[in-house]
């Protein structure tokens, strides 16, 4: 996560499950895209690195984010998670998003 990016972050490390969702949405929103919507990944890079965040309420909400918009990257990235992700739940959503 970049430096302009730095206090959305401090804000997801202690997000709860109840938050997390709205930061990742103002996250989506408001910071530039990694590609050119027309490439089919029109999503922050940042959501990315999110994904790897130690909270797993953060995990899970960029899952739900990166499924939502697509993507052979968001995909790839999903499917890293089903396979690595040290939580039970963030793997089963993760592969609950991509069975869809």
């Amino acid at each position: 996560i970049k430096r302009s990016d730095f206090g959305m972050k401090n804000m997801l490390e202690g997000a709860s499950d109840e938050l997390a969702p709205t930061l990742v949405t103002l996250l989506g929103r408001l910071l530039p895209k990694e590609e050119p919507a027309e490439l089919g990944a029109d999503v922050p890079a940042a959501l990315f690195d999110v994904l790897r965040m130690p909270n797993v309420a953060a995990r899970k909400a960029a899952a739900a984010m990166l499924a939502a918009r697509g993507g052979h990257k968001a995909r790839a990235a999903l499917s890293e998670r089903v396979a690595e992700d040290p939580s039970e739940e963030v793997r089963r959503i993760c592969a609950l998003f991509l069975s869809q």
